[in-house]
């Protein structure tokens, strides 16, 4: 039991929870603090400097949602990846307008719709907001932590402003795979595609902007004519590119985990490739296939060769170049759709689930903490819904063929083997 009034520590969670009543405000004014401590004499230490800086009126003056992001908002950011801290600035610098200005304890429900309201209005995508929101909602459990909050200000509200997001179907099909690892042997197609652009550049010069002209032209040796030797040179780089595309979809690591992907976590002789995610910290494990194997000999020649970044499997690779070559192939496999380079992950899990992968195997590939994400990622196509119809059909037509109806064991089989792929 504890005997100081206003004090209670939790062992189990190492947190200590203060509160002291200001004097002569009739006990309608308090001030609290959430604290993480190391034992109950730390806790109680702290209690005791808590209350008389309270009580001495030396306390801090109260924080707005901006004075919070500027005081702590680098060091929250040292917590997550690079790429991740981004985002996060980014989203920050769309609720600073809203939420700036205001006192952190003053954030209310009605502020949080208007701000959802806003975003809504403004056309913003459904994850875009629900992103952003999760920021906010990231930094108010940090000021609880640091005991700059009394308490979340929302409860269990914030699933009413949570957006639906749509599904997206962008996973490559088979087709659109084979166009797609085709299209690095397409040389014709390649320099055709470099005379389009060095056209395009040339009316970009005329019309006064030369600079971004002579940008448009050195994408891919656009400087020079469609069918010189330089333009070849470039070609040969971009071919070479193939074995990168072959990794990302024969693994379906995100493009960060691809690109930091190191030959130690390679298993050439036990088929397997082994590296945690640099976003969960959860394990990727994911075996070698056949198209795999051949690329990675490929890059080990490679690697071997290079005098830097021999220890990554893509360390004479960019994610620049990477992404205007994944632009080239998606042009000459004439895939003008919406389609990203975090797609290729998306396709991996998707072709998986087609060929009845469990999806607790796709989630362990994928290196999600939840089955739940994983079903997000891994869909059924068409073939496959096709093939569930094809085998029932085939059954029916058996049945009608031998005049009877079918035994147990059959229509038993055909509902299990129906049902096993339309749950992959």
């Amino acid at each position: 039991m504890n005997r100081l009034p206003g004090f209670r520590f939790d062992p189990k969670k190492k947190r200590a929870r203060f509160e002291v009543i200001i004097p002569e405000t009739d006990s309608k004014k308090r001030r609290r603090k959430t604290v993480p401590v190391l034992d109950l004499a730390d806790a109680t230490t702290k209690f005791h400097e808590f209350r008389r800086t309270v009580l001495d009126g030396a306390e801090e003056a109260p924080l707005t949602f901006a004075g919070y992001v500027e005081k702590y908002g680098a060091e929250i950011q040292k917590r997550v990846s690079a790429r991740t801290a981004t985002r996060e600035r980014e989203h920050l610098a769309t609720l600073l307008p809203h939420f700036g200005k205001v006192l952190l304890r003053r954030i209310t429900a009605s502020d949080v719709k208007g701000f959802v309201a806003a975003m809504k209005a403004d056309a913003y995508h459904p994850t875009t907001i629900n992103n952003t929101f999760a920021t906010l909602r990231k930094y108010l459990y940090d000021a609880i932590e640091r005991g700059a909050l009394a308490a979340y200000p929302f409860g269990r509200r914030a699933k009413d402003w949570k957006q639906k997001e749509p599904k997206l179907r962008l996973e490559l099909s088979e087709e659109e795979r084979a166009a797609f690892l085709a299209a690095f042997d397409d040389e014709a197609g390649f320099r055709t595609e470099i005379g389009r652009r060095r056209g395009a550049a040339r009316i970009e010069r005329i019309d006064g902007r030369r600079e971004r002209g002579l940008a448009t032209i050195s994408l891919h040796g656009g400087g020079t004519r469609p069918e010189s030797e330089e333009v070849g040179k470039h070609f040969e780089r971009f071919r070479a590119s193939r074995e990168l595309f072959v990794v990302a979809l024969e693994t379906g690591l995100s493009r960060g985990d691809l690109f930091r992907l190191p030959w130690s976590a390679v298993d050439l002789k036990e088929g397997l490739v082994r590296i945690p995610r640099e976003k969960t910290g959860e394990e990727s494990l994911v075996a070698i296939s056949d198209p795999l194997r051949a690329a990675l000999v490929v890059l080990q020649k490679q690697a071997m060769a290079r005098k830097d970044d021999r220890d990554l499997v893509l360390g004479g690779f960019s994610e620049v170049v990477a992404l205007r070559y994944f632009a080239m192939a998606k042009k000459l496999a004439k895939i003008e759709r919406r389609l990203r380079f975090h797609d290729l992950r998306h396709s991996f899990a998707s072709r998986h689930a087609a060929a009845g992968t469990p999806l607790q195997v796709i989630q362990k590939m994928l290196g999600h903490a939840s089955v739940k994400t994983t079903e997000r990622y891994s869909r059924v196509d068409v073939n496959a819904v096709k093939a569930a119809i094809r085998a029932l059909d085939l059954a029916t037509n058996s049945v009608a063929n031998s005049g009877g109806l079918a035994p147990a064991s059959v229509a038993e089989g055909v509902s299990a083997g129906t049902a096993t792929k339309a749950a992959s």
